[in-house]
Protein backbone atom coordinates (compact mmCIF):
# COMPACT_ATOMS: atom_id res chain seq x y z
CA UNK A 1 0.00 0.00 0.00
CA UNK A 2 1.43 3.34 -1.03
CA UNK A 3 1.26 6.19 1.48
CA UNK A 4 0.23 9.64 0.38
CA UNK A 5 2.86 12.34 0.73
CA UNK A 6 2.17 15.82 1.93
CA UNK A 7 2.86 18.65 -0.49
CA UNK A 8 5.48 21.15 0.65
CA UNK A 9 4.76 24.71 -0.36
CA UNK A 10 7.69 26.83 -1.47
CA UNK A 11 7.97 30.54 -0.82
CA UNK A 12 7.01 31.07 -4.47
CA UNK A 13 3.83 28.98 -3.98
CA UNK A 14 3.10 30.96 -0.82
CA UNK A 15 3.47 34.30 -2.62
CA UNK A 16 1.24 33.09 -5.46
CA UNK A 17 -1.46 32.25 -2.92
CA UNK A 18 -1.21 35.83 -1.65
CA UNK A 19 -1.33 37.27 -5.17
CA UNK A 20 -4.34 35.14 -6.16
CA UNK A 21 -6.28 36.00 -2.98
CA UNK A 22 -6.24 32.48 -1.48
CA UNK A 23 -4.33 34.07 1.37
CA UNK A 24 -4.52 37.74 2.27
CA UNK A 25 -2.31 40.13 4.20
CA UNK A 26 -4.70 39.60 7.12
CA UNK A 27 -4.47 35.78 7.03
CA UNK A 28 -2.18 35.52 10.13
CA UNK A 29 -0.19 32.58 8.79
CA UNK A 30 3.46 31.79 8.27
CA UNK A 31 5.39 29.30 6.12
CA UNK A 32 7.34 26.77 8.21
CA UNK A 33 9.22 23.99 6.40
CA UNK A 34 6.72 23.99 3.53
CA UNK A 35 3.62 24.03 5.73
CA UNK A 36 1.31 27.01 6.07
CA UNK A 37 0.62 27.36 9.78
CA UNK A 38 -1.85 29.62 11.53
CA UNK A 39 -0.29 32.04 13.99
CA UNK A 40 -1.57 31.85 17.55
CA UNK A 41 -4.05 34.52 18.54
CA UNK A 42 -2.58 37.37 20.54
CA UNK A 43 -4.02 37.63 24.01
CA UNK A 44 -3.72 40.81 26.09
CA UNK A 45 -0.40 39.88 27.80
CA UNK A 46 1.15 39.10 24.40
CA UNK A 47 -0.07 42.39 22.93
CA UNK A 48 1.11 44.37 25.96
CA UNK A 49 4.56 42.74 25.92
CA UNK A 50 4.90 43.32 22.17
CA UNK A 51 4.00 46.99 22.57
CA UNK A 52 6.47 47.43 25.44
CA UNK A 53 9.28 45.57 23.66
CA UNK A 54 8.74 47.60 20.50
CA UNK A 55 9.46 50.79 22.43
CA UNK A 56 12.49 49.29 24.19
CA UNK A 57 14.07 47.83 21.05
CA UNK A 58 13.50 50.99 19.00
CA UNK A 59 15.16 53.03 21.75
CA UNK A 60 18.13 50.68 22.24
CA UNK A 61 18.89 49.96 18.59
CA UNK A 62 19.60 53.28 16.93
CA UNK A 63 20.79 54.38 13.53
CA UNK A 64 21.84 51.58 11.25
CA UNK A 65 19.21 49.14 12.57
CA UNK A 66 15.54 48.50 11.87
CA UNK A 67 13.19 46.78 14.29
CA UNK A 68 10.74 44.74 12.23
CA UNK A 69 7.59 43.81 14.15
CA UNK A 70 5.71 40.66 13.07
CA UNK A 71 7.12 40.79 9.55
CA UNK A 72 8.56 37.96 7.44
CA UNK A 73 12.16 36.83 7.49
CA UNK A 74 13.50 34.27 5.01
CA UNK A 75 15.22 31.13 6.30
CA UNK A 76 15.19 29.08 3.10
CA UNK A 77 12.98 28.31 0.11
CA UNK A 78 10.38 26.58 2.33
CA UNK A 79 10.48 28.63 5.51
CA UNK A 80 9.43 32.25 6.03
CA UNK A 81 8.33 32.80 9.63
CA UNK A 82 7.05 36.07 11.05
CA UNK A 83 8.85 36.49 14.38
CA UNK A 84 7.47 39.04 16.78
CA UNK A 85 10.71 41.00 16.32
CA UNK A 86 13.62 40.87 13.92
CA UNK A 87 16.33 43.48 14.37
CA UNK A 88 18.08 43.88 11.03
CA UNK A 89 20.75 46.22 9.74
CA UNK A 90 19.96 49.11 7.46
CA UNK A 91 22.35 47.54 4.94
CA UNK A 92 20.28 44.33 4.80
CA UNK A 93 17.15 46.26 3.87
CA UNK A 94 18.85 48.49 1.31
CA UNK A 95 20.76 45.71 -0.48
CA UNK A 96 17.88 43.26 -0.98
CA UNK A 97 14.61 43.28 -2.88
CA UNK A 98 13.25 40.49 -0.65
CA UNK A 99 12.56 40.15 3.04
CA UNK A 100 15.74 39.93 5.15
CA UNK A 101 17.59 36.63 5.44
CA UNK A 102 19.55 37.61 8.54
CA UNK A 103 18.97 39.53 11.76
CA UNK A 104 21.17 40.46 14.70
CA UNK A 105 18.35 39.54 17.08
CA UNK A 106 15.10 37.58 16.77
CA UNK A 107 12.46 37.67 19.50
CA UNK A 108 9.29 35.64 19.98
CA UNK A 109 6.77 36.52 22.68
CA UNK A 110 5.30 33.21 23.81
CA UNK A 111 2.32 32.08 25.80
CA UNK A 112 0.31 29.33 24.09
CA UNK A 113 3.07 28.98 21.45
CA UNK A 114 5.88 28.45 23.99
CA UNK A 115 6.84 24.87 23.04
CA UNK A 116 6.68 25.65 19.31
CA UNK A 117 8.73 28.84 19.70
CA UNK A 118 11.38 27.19 21.91
CA UNK A 119 11.78 23.89 20.09
CA UNK A 120 10.69 24.26 16.48
CA UNK A 121 11.56 27.89 15.82
CA UNK A 122 14.64 27.73 18.04
CA UNK A 123 15.96 24.84 15.97
CA UNK A 124 15.17 26.55 12.68
CA UNK A 125 16.68 29.88 13.71
CA UNK A 126 19.80 28.21 15.12
CA UNK A 127 20.39 26.09 12.01
CA UNK A 128 19.88 29.19 9.85
CA UNK A 129 22.70 30.92 11.77
CA UNK A 130 20.85 33.74 13.52
CA UNK A 131 23.32 34.83 16.22
CA UNK A 132 20.78 35.44 18.96
CA UNK A 133 17.20 34.39 19.61
CA UNK A 134 15.09 35.45 22.58
CA UNK A 135 11.86 33.84 23.79
CA UNK A 136 9.86 35.97 26.20
CA UNK A 137 8.07 33.32 28.27
CA UNK A 138 4.88 35.02 29.44
CA UNK A 139 3.75 31.99 31.47
CA UNK A 140 6.79 31.88 33.75
CA UNK A 141 7.69 35.57 33.38
CA UNK A 142 11.23 34.94 32.20
CA UNK A 143 13.43 35.50 29.17
CA UNK A 144 15.16 32.59 27.43
CA UNK A 145 18.22 33.70 25.47
CA UNK A 146 19.62 31.40 22.76
CA UNK A 147 23.14 32.03 21.43
CA UNK A 148 25.88 30.14 19.56
CA UNK A 149 23.87 28.87 16.59
CA UNK A 150 24.85 25.59 14.96
CA UNK A 151 23.57 22.69 12.84
CA UNK A 152 21.56 21.29 15.78
CA UNK A 153 20.07 24.60 16.91
CA UNK A 154 21.57 26.79 19.61
CA UNK A 155 24.48 25.56 21.69
CA UNK A 156 23.97 27.97 24.60
CA UNK A 157 20.61 28.70 26.26
CA UNK A 158 20.31 30.90 29.33
CA UNK A 159 17.20 31.84 31.29
CA UNK A 160 16.83 35.25 32.91
CA UNK A 161 14.31 35.71 35.70
CA UNK A 162 11.88 38.61 35.81
CA UNK A 163 14.18 41.24 37.36
CA UNK A 164 17.45 40.11 35.78
CA UNK A 165 19.05 42.15 33.02
CA UNK A 166 19.89 40.74 29.59
CA UNK A 167 21.84 42.34 26.77
CA UNK A 168 21.82 41.46 23.06
CA UNK A 169 25.25 40.43 21.77
CA UNK A 170 25.36 43.42 19.40
CA UNK A 171 24.72 45.84 22.27
CA UNK A 172 27.02 44.66 25.02
CA UNK A 173 27.01 48.09 26.65
CA UNK A 174 23.21 48.39 26.89
CA UNK A 175 21.09 46.21 29.15
CA UNK A 176 17.47 45.36 28.47
CA UNK A 177 15.05 44.25 31.20
CA UNK A 178 14.03 40.61 31.04
CA UNK A 179 10.58 41.53 32.32
CA UNK A 180 9.64 43.41 29.14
Amino acid sequence: MELAQAYRFSRQDYYQMLESGILTEDSRVELIEGEILALAAQNRPHAYCTTKLTRILLTRFGDGYHVRVQLPIILDNYTEPEPDFAVVTEQQLVESTEHPTQAVLLVEVADSSLAFDRIKKGGLYGRAGFPEYWVVNLRERCLIVHTQPGPNGYQHIQTYEENDLASPLKLTSVLLPAEA
